[in-house]
Protein backbone atom coordinates (compact mmCIF):
# COMPACT_ATOMS: atom_id res chain seq x y z
CA UNK A 1 0.00 0.00 0.00
CA UNK A 2 1.16 3.32 -1.02
CA UNK A 3 1.40 5.99 1.52
CA UNK A 4 2.19 9.50 0.17
CA UNK A 5 2.87 11.84 3.20
CA UNK A 6 0.54 15.06 3.34
CA UNK A 7 -0.43 18.30 4.82
CA UNK A 8 -2.34 17.69 8.83
CA UNK A 9 -5.98 17.15 8.00
CA UNK A 10 -6.09 15.82 4.35
CA UNK A 11 -7.45 13.48 2.85
CA UNK A 12 -5.41 10.32 0.88
CA UNK A 13 -7.54 7.78 -1.56
CA UNK A 14 -5.37 4.63 -1.67
CA UNK A 15 -6.01 1.97 -4.14
CA UNK A 16 -9.02 3.35 -5.27
CA UNK A 17 -10.90 1.73 -2.43
CA UNK A 18 -9.36 3.23 1.02
CA UNK A 19 -9.38 6.67 2.56
CA UNK A 20 -6.81 7.54 5.01
CA UNK A 21 -6.90 10.92 6.73
CA UNK A 22 -3.08 12.28 8.26
CA UNK A 23 -4.40 13.13 11.69
CA UNK A 24 -1.66 14.08 13.30
CA UNK A 25 1.86 14.32 13.54
CA UNK A 26 3.34 12.77 17.19
CA UNK A 27 6.73 12.61 17.83
CA UNK A 28 7.81 13.14 14.09
CA UNK A 29 5.76 10.18 12.80
CA UNK A 30 2.38 10.21 10.62
CA UNK A 31 -1.03 8.94 12.40
CA UNK A 32 -3.39 8.09 9.83
CA UNK A 33 -6.54 7.35 10.55
CA UNK A 34 -9.55 5.75 8.66
CA UNK A 35 -12.23 7.27 6.31
CA UNK A 36 -14.07 5.54 3.84
CA UNK A 37 -18.01 6.48 1.84
CA UNK A 38 -20.24 3.76 2.79
CA UNK A 39 -20.77 2.89 -0.43
CA UNK A 40 -17.30 1.80 -0.77
CA UNK A 41 -16.17 -1.82 1.12
CA UNK A 42 -13.53 -1.15 3.94
CA UNK A 43 -12.06 -4.95 5.59
CA UNK A 44 -11.21 -2.49 8.74
CA UNK A 45 -9.00 -4.71 10.55
CA UNK A 46 -6.37 -5.39 7.27
CA UNK A 47 -6.45 -1.62 6.59
CA UNK A 48 -5.83 -0.69 10.91
CA UNK A 49 -3.23 -3.08 10.33
CA UNK A 50 -1.71 -1.63 7.12
CA UNK A 51 -1.65 1.65 9.16
CA UNK A 52 0.11 0.83 11.81
CA UNK A 53 2.47 -0.65 9.89
CA UNK A 54 2.56 2.44 7.85
CA UNK A 55 2.90 4.33 11.28
CA UNK A 56 6.01 2.87 12.28
CA UNK A 57 7.99 3.26 8.63
CA UNK A 58 6.93 6.69 7.46
CA UNK A 59 9.01 9.26 9.14
CA UNK A 60 7.99 12.90 7.97
CA UNK A 61 10.78 14.30 6.35
CA UNK A 62 12.19 17.52 6.63
CA UNK A 63 10.45 21.03 5.38
CA UNK A 64 10.20 21.62 1.09
CA UNK A 65 11.31 18.27 0.56
CA UNK A 66 8.71 15.82 -1.40
CA UNK A 67 8.21 12.58 0.99
CA UNK A 68 8.15 9.17 -0.81
CA UNK A 69 6.69 6.94 1.62
CA UNK A 70 6.82 3.48 -0.31
CA UNK A 71 5.55 0.16 0.12
CA UNK A 72 8.02 -2.13 1.47
CA UNK A 73 9.22 -0.01 4.38
CA UNK A 74 12.73 0.33 5.28
CA UNK A 75 14.27 -1.24 2.63
CA UNK A 76 12.46 0.59 0.19
CA UNK A 77 13.66 3.62 2.29
CA UNK A 78 17.03 2.87 2.06
CA UNK A 79 16.44 2.58 -1.83
CA UNK A 80 15.44 5.98 -2.17
CA UNK A 81 17.63 7.74 -0.17
CA UNK A 82 20.52 5.88 -2.31
CA UNK A 83 18.69 7.56 -5.16
CA UNK A 84 19.03 10.85 -3.42
CA UNK A 85 22.53 10.13 -2.61
CA UNK A 86 23.43 9.24 -6.61
CA UNK A 87 20.93 10.96 -8.68
CA UNK A 88 23.22 14.29 -8.56
CA UNK A 89 24.18 13.88 -12.51
CA UNK A 90 23.06 16.52 -14.97
CA UNK A 91 20.42 15.41 -17.26
CA UNK A 92 19.12 16.70 -20.46
CA UNK A 93 15.59 16.66 -21.21
CA UNK A 94 15.15 17.38 -24.76
CA UNK A 95 11.68 18.07 -26.25
CA UNK A 96 9.72 20.33 -28.55
CA UNK A 97 7.39 23.19 -27.29
CA UNK A 98 7.67 24.22 -23.97
CA UNK A 99 5.83 24.55 -21.88
CA UNK A 100 3.32 22.97 -23.89
CA UNK A 101 0.35 22.67 -21.66
CA UNK A 102 -1.04 19.41 -23.23
CA UNK A 103 2.32 17.85 -22.95
CA UNK A 104 2.01 17.11 -19.01
CA UNK A 105 3.48 13.34 -19.55
CA UNK A 106 6.91 15.15 -20.21
CA UNK A 107 6.25 17.43 -16.96
CA UNK A 108 5.01 15.00 -14.74
CA UNK A 109 8.59 13.07 -15.52
CA UNK A 110 10.44 16.37 -15.47
CA UNK A 111 9.30 17.36 -11.65
CA UNK A 112 9.98 13.57 -10.89
CA UNK A 113 13.96 13.79 -11.84
CA UNK A 114 14.10 16.61 -9.64
CA UNK A 115 12.22 15.05 -6.71
CA UNK A 116 14.70 12.40 -7.18
CA UNK A 117 17.91 14.20 -7.17
CA UNK A 118 18.67 15.15 -10.93
CA UNK A 119 20.13 18.34 -12.20
CA UNK A 120 17.86 18.90 -14.92
CA UNK A 121 18.25 21.38 -18.12
CA UNK A 122 15.25 21.43 -20.47
CA UNK A 123 16.35 21.91 -23.96
CA UNK A 124 13.33 22.60 -26.11
CA UNK A 125 13.04 23.43 -29.86
CA UNK A 126 10.68 26.51 -29.95
CA UNK A 127 9.26 28.25 -27.44
CA UNK A 128 5.26 27.52 -27.60
CA UNK A 129 4.24 31.02 -25.86
CA UNK A 130 1.51 29.58 -24.23
CA UNK A 131 -0.45 31.91 -22.21
CA UNK A 132 -1.83 29.03 -19.68
CA UNK A 133 1.23 27.48 -18.13
CA UNK A 134 0.69 25.03 -15.31
CA UNK A 135 1.80 25.58 -11.80
CA UNK A 136 4.53 23.42 -11.20
CA UNK A 137 6.50 24.97 -14.31
CA UNK A 138 6.51 27.93 -11.26
CA UNK A 139 6.53 25.83 -8.31
CA UNK A 140 10.12 24.17 -10.23
CA UNK A 141 11.07 27.24 -11.34
CA UNK A 142 11.52 25.21 -15.08
CA UNK A 143 11.77 28.11 -17.08
CA UNK A 144 15.17 29.01 -16.05
CA UNK A 145 16.09 25.76 -16.32
CA UNK A 146 15.26 25.70 -20.06
CA UNK A 147 17.77 26.83 -22.92
CA UNK A 148 15.77 26.93 -26.67
CA UNK A 149 17.64 25.28 -29.25
CA UNK A 150 19.30 27.13 -32.00
CA UNK A 151 19.79 23.97 -34.83
CA UNK A 152 22.86 24.63 -37.22
CA UNK A 153 22.40 24.29 -40.85
CA UNK A 154 20.83 21.04 -42.02
CA UNK A 155 24.23 21.27 -44.90
CA UNK A 156 26.57 21.06 -41.83
CA UNK A 157 25.10 17.94 -40.75
CA UNK A 158 27.46 15.32 -42.93
CA UNK A 159 30.24 16.99 -40.93
CA UNK A 160 29.73 15.99 -37.59
CA UNK A 161 32.57 18.07 -35.83
CA UNK A 162 31.38 21.20 -37.52
CA UNK A 163 28.27 20.89 -36.70
CA UNK A 164 28.83 20.21 -32.93
CA UNK A 165 31.11 23.26 -32.91
CA UNK A 166 28.46 25.38 -34.46
CA UNK A 167 25.49 24.39 -32.20
CA UNK A 168 28.00 25.07 -29.32
CA UNK A 169 28.70 28.33 -30.67
CA UNK A 170 24.83 28.95 -30.92
CA UNK A 171 23.66 27.19 -27.94
CA UNK A 172 26.48 27.59 -24.98
CA UNK A 173 25.32 24.42 -23.46
CA UNK A 174 28.29 24.06 -20.86
CA UNK A 175 30.78 21.05 -21.25
CA UNK A 176 29.28 18.04 -23.00
CA UNK A 177 31.52 15.94 -20.82
CA UNK A 178 29.72 16.00 -17.60
CA UNK A 179 26.27 15.13 -18.86
CA UNK A 180 25.11 12.36 -17.18
CA UNK A 181 22.54 11.33 -19.84
CA UNK A 182 20.09 12.40 -22.21
CA UNK A 183 16.33 11.75 -22.68
CA UNK A 184 14.98 12.59 -25.79
CA UNK A 185 11.30 13.15 -26.04
CA UNK A 186 9.85 12.40 -29.74
CA UNK A 187 12.10 10.51 -32.56
CA UNK A 188 11.93 13.79 -34.86
CA UNK A 189 13.81 15.49 -31.62
CA UNK A 190 16.48 12.90 -31.88
CA UNK A 191 16.66 13.35 -35.28
CA UNK A 192 17.53 17.06 -35.07
CA UNK A 193 20.52 16.58 -33.05
CA UNK A 194 21.89 13.21 -34.38
CA UNK A 195 25.22 14.73 -35.29
CA UNK A 196 25.41 15.52 -31.06
CA UNK A 197 24.48 11.94 -30.56
CA UNK A 198 27.56 10.68 -33.14
CA UNK A 199 29.97 13.34 -31.44
CA UNK A 200 29.33 11.79 -27.89
CA UNK A 201 28.96 8.86 -26.30
CA UNK A 202 26.78 9.36 -23.72
CA UNK A 203 23.61 7.31 -22.57
CA UNK A 204 20.41 8.25 -24.66
CA UNK A 205 17.62 7.42 -23.87
CA UNK A 206 14.50 8.18 -26.63
CA UNK A 207 10.64 7.93 -25.87
CA UNK A 208 8.11 7.74 -28.31
CA UNK A 209 4.48 9.13 -27.85
CA UNK A 210 2.06 8.99 -30.81
CA UNK A 211 2.85 10.94 -33.86
CA UNK A 212 6.19 10.01 -34.22
CA UNK A 213 5.48 6.40 -34.78
CA UNK A 214 2.48 6.75 -37.05
CA UNK A 215 2.13 10.13 -39.16
CA UNK A 216 6.22 10.57 -39.25
CA UNK A 217 6.73 7.00 -41.05
CA UNK A 218 4.01 7.82 -43.62
CA UNK A 219 6.15 11.04 -44.81
CA UNK A 220 8.99 10.18 -44.60
CA UNK A 221 9.11 5.85 -44.83
CA UNK A 222 10.65 3.41 -42.59
CA UNK A 223 13.84 4.12 -42.50
CA UNK A 224 13.53 7.78 -40.83
CA UNK A 225 14.49 6.62 -37.61
CA UNK A 226 17.72 3.68 -38.87
CA UNK A 227 20.43 5.79 -37.08
CA UNK A 228 18.03 6.88 -34.10
CA UNK A 229 17.37 2.46 -33.89
CA UNK A 230 20.77 1.95 -33.64
CA UNK A 231 22.13 5.01 -31.80
CA UNK A 232 19.49 5.08 -29.08
CA UNK A 233 20.80 3.16 -25.53
CA UNK A 234 16.99 2.75 -25.03
CA UNK A 235 13.96 3.44 -26.71
CA UNK A 236 10.43 3.93 -25.06
CA UNK A 237 7.17 3.42 -25.82
CA UNK A 238 3.38 4.04 -23.84
CA UNK A 239 2.25 0.59 -25.46
CA UNK A 240 3.30 -2.70 -26.79
CA UNK A 241 0.88 -1.51 -30.46
CA UNK A 242 3.99 1.32 -30.24
CA UNK A 243 6.51 -1.12 -29.53
CA UNK A 244 5.29 -3.46 -32.10
CA UNK A 245 5.12 -0.94 -34.73
CA UNK A 246 8.80 0.63 -34.06
CA UNK A 247 9.73 -2.66 -34.21
CA UNK A 248 8.29 -3.70 -37.52
CA UNK A 249 9.61 -0.72 -39.31
CA UNK A 250 13.35 -1.94 -38.06
CA UNK A 251 14.01 -1.40 -34.03
CA UNK A 252 15.66 -4.12 -32.50
CA UNK A 253 13.04 -5.79 -29.95
CA UNK A 254 15.51 -5.85 -27.08
CA UNK A 255 16.08 -2.16 -27.09
CA UNK A 256 12.14 -1.25 -27.19
CA UNK A 257 11.10 -1.04 -23.36
CA UNK A 258 7.13 -0.26 -22.75
CA UNK A 259 6.97 2.87 -19.85
CA UNK A 260 3.69 4.38 -19.50
CA UNK A 261 2.68 7.36 -19.19
CA UNK A 262 0.91 7.77 -15.66
CA UNK A 263 -0.75 10.76 -13.22
CA UNK A 264 0.07 11.74 -9.66
CA UNK A 265 -2.87 9.77 -7.75
CA UNK A 266 -2.74 11.77 -4.98
CA UNK A 267 -4.08 14.84 -7.00
CA UNK A 268 -6.57 12.76 -9.85
CA UNK A 269 -8.36 11.25 -6.83
CA UNK A 270 -12.08 10.25 -7.47
CA UNK A 271 -14.41 12.81 -5.44
CA UNK A 272 -15.31 11.37 -1.71
CA UNK A 273 -18.98 12.07 -1.78
CA UNK A 274 -20.11 13.20 -5.35
CA UNK A 275 -23.02 15.57 -5.52
CA UNK A 276 -25.52 14.51 -8.13
CA UNK A 277 -25.77 16.84 -10.76
CA UNK A 278 -28.36 18.78 -12.44
CA UNK A 279 -27.80 17.26 -15.52
CA UNK A 280 -26.13 14.56 -16.42
CA UNK A 281 -22.81 15.53 -17.85
CA UNK A 282 -20.66 14.28 -20.27
CA UNK A 283 -16.68 15.59 -20.69
CA UNK A 284 -13.89 15.63 -22.87
CA UNK A 285 -9.93 16.86 -22.44
CA UNK A 286 -8.54 16.79 -25.66
CA UNK A 287 -6.87 19.38 -27.86
CA UNK A 288 -9.26 20.26 -30.54
CA UNK A 289 -7.33 18.55 -33.41
CA UNK A 290 -8.36 16.04 -35.93
CA UNK A 291 -7.24 12.88 -34.22
CA UNK A 292 -9.03 13.52 -31.17
CA UNK A 293 -12.00 13.10 -33.11
CA UNK A 294 -14.28 15.55 -30.94
CA UNK A 295 -17.07 15.42 -34.32
CA UNK A 296 -18.21 12.46 -33.73
CA UNK A 297 -18.56 12.58 -29.98
CA UNK A 298 -20.48 15.79 -30.54
CA UNK A 299 -22.41 13.68 -33.80
CA UNK A 300 -23.16 10.96 -30.72
CA UNK A 301 -23.94 13.36 -28.26
CA UNK A 302 -26.74 15.00 -30.75
CA UNK A 303 -28.24 11.33 -30.89
CA UNK A 304 -29.75 10.71 -27.91
CA UNK A 305 -30.56 14.67 -27.06
CA UNK A 306 -34.37 14.37 -26.89
CA UNK A 307 -34.26 11.70 -24.63
CA UNK A 308 -31.25 12.55 -21.95
CA UNK A 309 -31.12 16.09 -20.53
CA UNK A 310 -27.35 16.10 -20.83
CA UNK A 311 -24.77 18.75 -21.06
CA UNK A 312 -21.37 18.23 -22.93
CA UNK A 313 -18.37 20.22 -21.69
CA UNK A 314 -14.92 20.31 -23.81
CA UNK A 315 -11.83 21.45 -21.81
CA UNK A 316 -8.90 22.10 -24.75
CA UNK A 317 -8.74 24.42 -27.93
CA UNK A 318 -6.90 23.74 -31.22
CA UNK A 319 -7.43 24.44 -34.67
CA UNK A 320 -10.58 22.80 -35.19
CA UNK A 321 -12.56 25.01 -32.41
CA UNK A 322 -14.51 27.23 -34.62
CA UNK A 323 -15.68 24.38 -37.01
CA UNK A 324 -16.87 22.23 -33.86
CA UNK A 325 -18.32 25.17 -32.49
CA UNK A 326 -20.45 25.45 -35.87
CA UNK A 327 -20.96 21.22 -35.73
CA UNK A 328 -22.30 22.05 -32.81
CA UNK A 329 -24.89 24.51 -33.82
CA UNK A 330 -25.62 22.32 -37.33
CA UNK A 331 -26.44 19.22 -34.82
CA UNK A 332 -28.94 21.71 -32.55
CA UNK A 333 -26.94 21.23 -29.25
CA UNK A 334 -25.15 24.02 -29.17
CA UNK A 335 -27.16 25.23 -25.93
CA UNK A 336 -25.95 22.28 -24.22
CA UNK A 337 -21.59 21.93 -25.65
CA UNK A 338 -19.91 23.99 -23.48
CA UNK A 339 -16.41 24.44 -25.15
CA UNK A 340 -14.14 25.39 -22.37
CA UNK A 341 -10.79 26.53 -24.03
CA UNK A 342 -7.41 25.20 -22.00
CA UNK A 343 -7.06 24.66 -18.69
CA UNK A 344 -4.32 23.46 -16.29
CA UNK A 345 -4.87 20.46 -14.35
CA UNK A 346 -6.23 21.89 -11.37
CA UNK A 347 -8.88 22.88 -13.76
CA UNK A 348 -9.02 19.31 -15.36
CA UNK A 349 -9.35 17.81 -11.44
CA UNK A 350 -12.15 20.26 -11.17
CA UNK A 351 -14.21 19.35 -14.07
CA UNK A 352 -13.72 15.61 -13.95
CA UNK A 353 -14.49 15.64 -10.10
CA UNK A 354 -18.07 17.00 -11.28
CA UNK A 355 -18.43 14.83 -14.40
CA UNK A 356 -20.30 11.83 -15.12
CA UNK A 357 -19.05 10.25 -18.12
CA UNK A 358 -15.80 10.98 -19.66
CA UNK A 359 -15.04 10.25 -23.86
CA UNK A 360 -12.48 10.42 -26.16
CA UNK A 361 -13.89 9.45 -29.58
CA UNK A 362 -10.04 8.98 -30.96
CA UNK A 363 -9.38 8.29 -34.50
CA UNK A 364 -6.53 8.11 -37.01
CA UNK A 365 -6.09 11.27 -38.74
CA UNK A 366 -5.80 11.52 -42.63
CA UNK A 367 -2.07 12.30 -42.02
CA UNK A 368 -1.65 8.78 -40.24
CA UNK A 369 -1.47 10.64 -36.83
CA UNK A 370 -2.21 8.35 -34.38
CA UNK A 371 -2.46 8.78 -30.53
CA UNK A 372 -0.30 6.70 -27.82
CA UNK A 373 -2.07 6.46 -24.74
CA UNK A 374 -4.07 9.40 -24.09
CA UNK A 375 -2.98 10.89 -20.48
CA UNK A 376 -7.11 12.63 -20.17
CA UNK A 377 -8.06 8.83 -20.29
CA UNK A 378 -5.83 7.91 -17.55
CA UNK A 379 -6.89 11.40 -15.59
CA UNK A 380 -10.38 9.85 -15.88
CA UNK A 381 -9.57 6.46 -14.98
CA UNK A 382 -8.01 7.83 -11.88
CA UNK A 383 -10.63 10.13 -11.55
CA UNK A 384 -12.88 7.12 -11.19
CA UNK A 385 -14.75 7.76 -14.31
CA UNK A 386 -16.18 5.48 -16.39
CA UNK A 387 -14.92 6.27 -20.23
CA UNK A 388 -16.29 5.98 -24.07
CA UNK A 389 -13.71 5.41 -26.10
CA UNK A 390 -12.45 4.04 -29.74
CA UNK A 391 -10.31 0.39 -30.48
CA UNK A 392 -7.46 2.91 -30.95
CA UNK A 393 -3.98 3.05 -31.21
CA UNK A 394 -3.04 1.61 -27.61
CA UNK A 395 -6.26 2.90 -26.24
CA UNK A 396 -7.42 -0.99 -25.53
CA UNK A 397 -4.47 -1.02 -22.88
CA UNK A 398 -5.92 1.30 -20.86
CA UNK A 399 -9.88 0.95 -21.08
CA UNK A 400 -10.66 -2.74 -20.93
CA UNK A 401 -14.12 -2.97 -22.64
CA UNK A 402 -17.08 -3.80 -20.36
CA UNK A 403 -14.96 -3.34 -17.14
CA UNK A 404 -13.87 -0.12 -17.26
CA UNK A 405 -15.56 1.55 -20.00
CA UNK A 406 -16.79 0.76 -23.15
CA UNK A 407 -14.68 0.76 -26.91
CA UNK A 408 -16.03 1.03 -30.16
CA UNK A 409 -14.85 0.97 -33.76
CA UNK A 410 -13.48 4.62 -34.95
CA UNK A 411 -16.25 6.78 -36.60
CA UNK A 412 -18.42 4.66 -35.11
CA UNK A 413 -20.99 7.44 -33.76
CA UNK A 414 -24.30 4.85 -33.17
CA UNK A 415 -22.39 2.64 -31.00
CA UNK A 416 -20.98 5.84 -29.20
CA UNK A 417 -23.81 7.10 -29.01
CA UNK A 418 -25.71 3.56 -27.46
CA UNK A 419 -22.90 3.67 -24.67
CA UNK A 420 -22.63 6.99 -23.43
CA UNK A 421 -26.83 6.64 -23.15
CA UNK A 422 -26.42 3.47 -21.35
CA UNK A 423 -23.32 5.02 -18.79
CA UNK A 424 -25.64 8.02 -18.39
CA UNK A 425 -28.51 6.44 -17.73
CA UNK A 426 -27.37 3.85 -15.22
CA UNK A 427 -25.94 5.08 -11.69
CA UNK A 428 -25.32 1.46 -10.79
CA UNK A 429 -23.14 0.72 -14.11
CA UNK A 430 -21.30 3.68 -13.46
CA UNK A 431 -20.37 3.16 -9.72
CA UNK A 432 -19.00 -0.42 -11.12
CA UNK A 433 -17.17 1.02 -13.64
CA UNK A 434 -15.39 3.53 -11.77
CA UNK A 435 -14.09 1.40 -8.88
CA UNK A 436 -12.77 -1.02 -12.06
CA UNK A 437 -11.23 1.99 -13.31
CA UNK A 438 -9.49 3.05 -10.47
CA UNK A 439 -8.40 0.30 -9.09
CA UNK A 440 -6.42 -0.44 -12.71
CA UNK A 441 -4.82 2.84 -12.87
CA UNK A 442 -3.62 2.26 -9.28
CA UNK A 443 -1.67 -0.75 -10.47
CA UNK A 444 -0.32 -0.03 -13.64
CA UNK A 445 -0.30 3.87 -13.83
CA UNK A 446 0.97 5.21 -10.72
CA UNK A 447 3.46 8.47 -11.25
CA UNK A 448 5.19 8.03 -8.50
CA UNK A 449 5.85 4.21 -9.10
CA UNK A 450 7.10 5.16 -12.95
CA UNK A 451 9.24 7.48 -12.49
CA UNK A 452 10.93 5.28 -9.95
CA UNK A 453 11.15 2.83 -12.34
CA UNK A 454 12.79 5.61 -14.84
CA UNK A 455 15.17 7.15 -12.32
CA UNK A 456 16.80 3.42 -11.79
CA UNK A 457 17.12 2.73 -15.26
CA UNK A 458 19.28 6.40 -15.64
CA UNK A 459 20.69 5.13 -12.22
CA UNK A 460 21.98 2.08 -13.78
CA UNK A 461 23.16 3.09 -16.81
CA UNK A 462 25.23 5.87 -15.31
CA UNK A 463 26.46 4.88 -11.99
CA UNK A 464 29.85 5.40 -11.98
CA UNK A 465 29.45 8.08 -14.33
CA UNK A 466 31.13 6.91 -17.27
CA UNK A 467 29.20 7.31 -20.19
CA UNK A 468 29.84 10.66 -20.90
CA UNK A 469 32.09 12.98 -22.74
CA UNK A 470 33.02 12.93 -26.50
CA UNK A 471 34.23 9.66 -28.28
CA UNK A 472 38.29 11.55 -28.13
CA UNK A 473 37.76 11.90 -24.34
CA UNK A 474 36.36 8.17 -23.90
CA UNK A 475 39.39 6.97 -25.92
CA UNK A 476 42.10 8.21 -23.29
Amino acid sequence: MLILSREVGESVVIDGRIIVKVMRLEGGVLKLGIEAPPEIPVHRQEVYEEIQKSNREAMVRPSGSVPKLSKNGAASAARDKERADRSKGRLIIVQGGFPCLSETFILDQITGFIDRGWNIEDWAAYDSKEPTQHEAIREYDLLKKTKYLRFPDRSLASDTDRWVKTFCEQNSPGSLENVAAFHVHFGPNFNKLAPLFRFLKTFVVVSFHGYDASSVFQQQGDSCYAYLFERANLITTPTQRMKDELVRRGCPSEKVRIHRCGVDLSKFTPPVRKQPNEKPTVLTVARLVEKKGIEYSLRAFAEFKNRVAAEYRIIGDGPLRASLEELARHLGIHDRVSFLGTGRKQDVQREMARADVFVLSSVTASDGNQEGLPVSLIEAQAMGLPVVSTHHAGIPELVVDGVTGFLVREKDVAGLARNLEKLLSDARLRQQFSVNARERVCREFDIDRLNDKLTDVFLAATAPMNTGGSPREQER
